[in-house]
């Protein structure tokens, strides 16, 4: 029932990791209403969620290797809005500190003992 605009679906994230699961093998087929859990990996710079989410399975497996989670998508689309809720009373906004911390030069990596 998802609408096809320009010869490209549209599919949730959820609904590409199944059809990749079930091109592997028809059996892969999600039940009616069950979640299908997908995790969002690193992807190129103009790339779209949909083509950042792979299965915790293949994260996971011999190939997982080449994939890193997308850390950046975590932190600003589940911590920072319960950071918000909380710092709401001391009209603090958590965004606004994230991306100055973002912004910051990356840290000087410290030799390791020999």
């Amino acid at each position: 029932s998802y609408k096809e605009t320009d010869g490209v679906n549209h599919l949730p994230p959820a609904a590409v990791v199944s059809v990749d699961a079930m091109a592997q093998d028809e059996r892969e087929m999600p039940l009616y209403r069950e979640k299908v859990p997908y995790v969002v990996v690193v992807g190129g710079p103009n790339s779209r969620l949909r083509d950042q989410v792979v299965s915790p399975s293949v994260l996971l497996g011999e190939s997982g290797a080449s994939y890193r989670v997308n850390s950046e998508y975590y932190i600003t689309k589940h911590v920072v809005p319960v950071l918000n809720r909380l710092l709401e009373v001391f009209r603090m906004d958590a965004g606004v500190w994230f991306r100055t911390l973002r912004d910051l030069p990356a840290p000087l990596a410290l030799p390791t003992p020999a």
